[in-house]
Formats: structure tokens, sequence, C-alpha cells
């Protein structure tokens, strides 16, 4: 059982209070999610599935100027279906400690989209010493369905959670699951390699360079809006708040893109051979990730009040000193890291 809070919902209460009985409107009707109960899963209800399609050019070469190797074009498309959703509102109620609640089903819900588009270009050749390849990556992530996240799968989105309740249409349902790109789309992916080998008096020495570029994440602007504010007649069951997207818009802001360029060396040399043919190989390496350092502002603070009023107050920030600028290490990418590595083979 969810009892709604009696403070603001953009008030932070400390962990000490949680347990503070006075804080909770008892007396409000609570949320309940319980299966004998008033959840129900139709024997009709098919296992979510993913129609991909792919379309691969391969061109191999063998020249004196650009060495011998590859290259490959592919296009991906994945797109699913029988997305499993819920609704709750429009399907019936059940009494329980006399009290009225809806009935929520579990079904495949037609209207949630999700779809996976990209152009993958891959190549690699190898002239001499030198070997050098990478792959780049164009692509989309788009939708209205995230619907699950680690330890919660097939958890459904909600697209008609009290959307439509006894009939009436209630709220937007663009204000709380808009179409657009989904979390975690990064439009341009790069990598790039150049590795080359050599002899000397110890050994075998490899050393490479890696660039690595990762465009920027597309993110939504959202804050906290009461459920009174999308309608005050939404039954309490559908929770004291929710979540808003600004402008009725997924994925329309851009993070920082991210570029690192990695170095690593690594000497091999001979200990002991074995008439046999065999032999003990000590190595030592270096690994340096971005290498210089570069210091890259990715996700800057984004955070904003709740909804005072209305779906249609204006967006504040919860900080105006922070908002769009670093408050902390996470905001930052990954600083340069160096690792130093021996061991044998044998």
């Amino acid at each position: 059982k969810e009892f709604p809070l009696k403070v603001p919902v953009d008030v932070t209460l400390p962990f000490s209070q949680m347990y503070d009985l006075n804080l909770y409107d008892l007396t409000a009707p609570y949320t309940l999610s319980a299966g004998p109960i008033n959840v129900r899963i139709p024997s009709t209800l098919k296992p979510q599935s993913v129609d991909e399609k792919q379309l691969t050019f391969t061109r191999t070469h063998r020249d004196t100027w650009v060495g011998t190797g590859y290259v490959k074009a592919t296009l991906v498309s994945k797109e699913w279906s029988n997305l499993i959703d819920y609704t709750q509102g429009n399907s019936g109620q059940v009494t329980y400690e006399g009290q009225p609640l809806y009935i929520r089903i579990y079904q495949n819900n037609p209207e949630a989209t999700r779809k996976y588009e990209a152009l993958e270009v891959e190549a690699n050749t190898v002239k001499g010493d030198w070997i050098v390849g990478g792959n780049i990556v164009w692509s989309s992530l788009k939708g209205n369905y995230v619907g699950e996240s680690g330890g919660s799968p097939g958890r459904g989105q909600g697209l008609d959670f009290f959307r439509i309740q006894d009939g009436v249409t209630m709220y937007n349902g663009n204000d709380l699951n808009p179409t657009g790109r989904l979390d975690g789309d990064v439009p341009l992916r790069m990598r790039l390699l150049g590795t080359h080998s050599s002899t000397n008096f110890l050994g075998k020495l490899s050393w490479g360079l890696a660039y690595r570029f990762d465009s920027g994440e597309h993110y939504s602007w959202t804050r906290r809006i009461k459920r009174t504010y999308l309608n005050p007649a939404l039954d309490g069951g559908f929770g004291s708040s929710t979540t808003q997207y600004e402008g009725q818009q997924r994925g329309n802001h851009v993070g920082g893109a991210a570029s690192y360029l990695d170095l690593s060396i690594q000497q091999d040399f001979k200990l002991l051979s074995f008439k046999n043919g065999r032999s003990v190989n000590g190595y030592l390496k270096l690994a340096i990730s971005n290498l210089w350092n570069h210091t890259q502002i990715l996700n800057p603070d984004r955070t904003f009040n709740a909804a005072v009023s209305g779906t249609n107050d204006p967006w504040v920030p919860a900080n105006s000193d922070t908002f769009g600028k670093t408050s902390g290490p996470s905001n930052y990418g990954t600083p340069r890291m160096i690792n130093i590595s021996m061991g044998l083979r044998y």
C-alpha cells in the first residue's frame, strides 16, 4: 500500500523521518497492486518480440598502397512488437477492505512503440607491421516505450494508466509518455584503432593508439507533478504524483560528446626455451586511457522543481546556480587512468 505524503512533492525528507506516520495521509485512497486482488494477466498475452532486418555490403581489397583488408557496411532495422504494458482505470473494479480498487490488466499495447535503425561501417587493413581498423555507427532509437530496466524486466510503461477512467479521458498522454528519442540514444559512435609491431633485442614490441568518440546522448527535461494538477478527478490509485515531460517531447535535448585517445605499449621477452619447442615468455604492458586527460562535461545539472499549480507552469531549475553547469565528478567524462601490468606466458 502506498499512502501520499502530506508535504509538497518537491520537498526532500531525511531518511530518519520515513517512518513518521504523521507525515502520511492515511485517510486518502491508496495504491494497491496485488495479483490475487486487482491484477489480471490474460491467457491471450503474447511474449514481446523483435523483428530485425539486416542488409550487408562487403568489399575486400589487396593493394600495394593500402594493404590487405576489407570494408563492410550494414543497414540494421529493429522494431519491437507485442510490447507488454498495463491498463488501469477503465477495466472494472473490485472491493478490498471496503474500498473500491481499479483492476490492472496486462496487455500487448499496440500504441507502445520502440524502433532502432542504424548504419554500421567497419573497416580493417594490414600493411607490413601496421594494422589499422575501426567502426562507425550512425543510429537512432525512437519510441514511447522504455518499459524495463535492470532488475525490473517487462514492467510495462503505463501508457493507459488511468488515462481513461470510467470511459472519460483524464489527461493528455503526451504529458507523461511522449514519443521521441529514447534515453540512451547516441546518434554517432566511433572507434578507430592503429597498432604497430616490431622486434628488438628483448623480443616483440607492440604499441597502439585507440580513438573513441560518442556523440551527445539524448535526454528529456522532466519534473514531478501532482496527480491533482493533471486532473482533480483522477482516482487516488494513480498515486500522489508522476513525471511530466517538458513540451510533450522526449529526447529533444542533447548532452555533451565524449572523445578519448588511448595508448597501449607492450614489450614481450623470452625467458626460457625447451627442446620440444615450448617457451616461457614474459611481458610488460603500459595502458593509458584518456592519454591527454581531456576534461569533458557530459551531464551537467538539469534538475527542475516540481510544478506548483498545473501542467502549464513555467519550468524552473531546482538550483539556478548549478543548472546547466557541473556540481560534481559525475558530471564529467572519465579522467586519465594509467595501468601497468606484467606477467608470464607459457
